[in-house]
């Protein structure tokens, strides 16, 4: 089974803040028991794929347009494209991060 978690979370060699970030911490550890798990990093300060021994973690950048704009158009078509490239059975997400799911789908044959 693999699992994709969507949600906040450090960069490699920052610690955990709290929260959101914790809970994916832990969620990542004791799922990794039993499943293969992915996370996505939406709006990340860098473009980066990271492999721990959890998992890998892809860190999507955010665009050089203000968040406030970009958050719902750029980040949730760049997390929308990187979700239909790893064919996972489950998506689970967390927060904010989760929200790019859900706006500006593409469509079908489009860019």
């Amino acid at each position: 089974m693999h699992v994709v978690l969507v949600a906040v979370y450090p960069l490699p060699g920052n610690s955990t803040i709290g929260g959101v970030e914790r809970v994916v911490q832990i969620l990542r550890h004791e799922l990794s028991r039993c499943a293969r798990v992915t996370l996505v990093v939406p709006n990340a300060e860098a473009n980066l794929d990271y492999q721990d021994h959890l998992g890998t973690i892809y860190y999507l950048k955010r665009s050089f347009v203000p968040p406030v704009l970009s958050y719902w158009t750029l980040a949730s078509r760049s997390l929308h494209h990187k979700l239909s490239m790893l064919d996972a059975d489950i998506v689970h997400v967390h927060g904010a991060a989760g929200l790019a799911c859900t706006w500006s789908k593409p469509v079908e044959g489009q860019p």
